[in-house]
């Protein structure tokens, strides 16, 4: 079966007559170039299925290196298991796995609050949100990656036991978000929804993350995974450094004379790192702090909270947990440059 609209194009397959085979862009070109929903068929097909969906950004590969294992092993779940491979023609542009969304779209995970179908990110957020309410799955798990180097961690917008068994199969850390951005695991659809940010896009480890934590969710109840909880990390209620449109950002390991923002070139290697008060992030150009903006869940600013300005450099103005760092300046300038959690 086969949808197709003006706005929107999805493929439907059986993991079955899906060919493993290849290098991963060979893979990928079993779906030319159109979204993909595969369907792993279960034991028991009579039960409640389990969703999972993966490259809602084009840039964020681990979910499908993760897939192409699995159907290459062909790997039976327990349930009917649907992947939902989203972003595949962003994914496959040249350069491969460059592009967050092709230019001129909007980004699609932040389409799934008060969807609309005035364009295809906005058609394809809402067929996903449907299929998903149709199907009323046990389980809904959004496959991610950080743009920078980082350790795997996962984000809930729900923090309780549930949520946690699911988190706990990637990493110890959970980010207990309340922050909504249009994101898909913001949605209520009555069963634990989390995104696993299987750690940075470019690194092997983060691929072999994304598959072992998918295999044990094709192979184990629910019920198991309950019991074998440990304690997680919680961060709770992360708030967003953002930068304003016109920013010129910069990464140099000196300041550059013409940014309004210079980043040291590897800003990225301190995710999920303590940023102390007394330790400069980078430095600022004559615009100063007007560049920042820090959104809180109600949208209060809490900027002069967080960050301040001394010697035209940036500080923290407490000492900071700090993740999903990006030394990419085109997605710090259309999503955000950080995440910061007090201490």
């Amino acid at each position: 079966m086969n949808i197709h609209s003006k706005q929107l194009q999805v493929g439907f397959y059986d993991s079955r007559e899906l060919s493993g085979e290849g290098d991963i862009a060979v893979f990928l070109s079993q779906f030319k170039r159109c979204s993909a929903l595969i369907l792993f068929k279960g034991k028991d097909s009579q039960r409640s299925c389990r969703i999972i969906t993966t490259l809602l950004h084009g840039n964020e590969p681990s979910g499908v290196y993760a897939l192409q294992r699995l159907i290459t092993n062909q790997t039976q779940p327990i349930a009917d298991t649907y992947v939902f491979v989203a972003s595949v023609r962003a994914a496959t542009a040249e350069p491969l796995f460059y592009f967050r969304m092709l230019p001129e779209h909007r980004d699609l995970n932040r389409c799934f609050a008060d969807v609309t179908i005035s364009d295809q990110q906005g058609a394809l957020a809402l067929y996903i949100k449907e299929f998903i309410r149709k199907k009323q799955p046990e389980l809904l798990m959004d496959m991610h990656n950080t743009s920078g180097e980082s350790p795997a961690f996962s984000v809930s917008h729900v923090q309780d036991r549930r949520h946690a068994a699911l988190c706990l199969l990637f990493s110890p850390f959970i980010i207990h978000s309340t922050i909504k951005v249009g994101a898909l695991f913001e949605q209520d659809f009555n069963c634990p929804n989390v995104t696993i940010e299987c750690g940075g896009a470019g690194n092997e480890m983060s691929h072999e993350i994304a598959y072992t934590g998918l295999h044990r969710i094709f192979r184990a109840e629910i019920s198991e995974l309950k019991g074998e909880v440990e304690s997680p990390v919680w961060l709770n209620n992360p708030l967003r450094l953002e930068l304003k449109a016109d920013t010129r950002l910069a990464y140099a390991d000196s300041p550059c004379p013409q940014a309004d923002l210079t980043l040291p070139l590897d800003i990225d290697s301190h995710n999920f790192g303590v940023w102390g008060a007394d330790r400069p992030l980078g430095w600022l150009g004559g615009k100063g702090m007007e560049i920042f903006t820090v959104k809180g869940p109600q949208g209060k600013d809490h900027l002069a909270d967080l960050f301040t300005c001394r010697s035209g450099q940036l500080f923290p103005a407490v000492s900071l947990h700090l993740f999903m760092i990006t030394n990419r300046a085109d997605i710090a300038l259309s999503d955000c440059l950080l995440y910061a959690v007090p201490c």
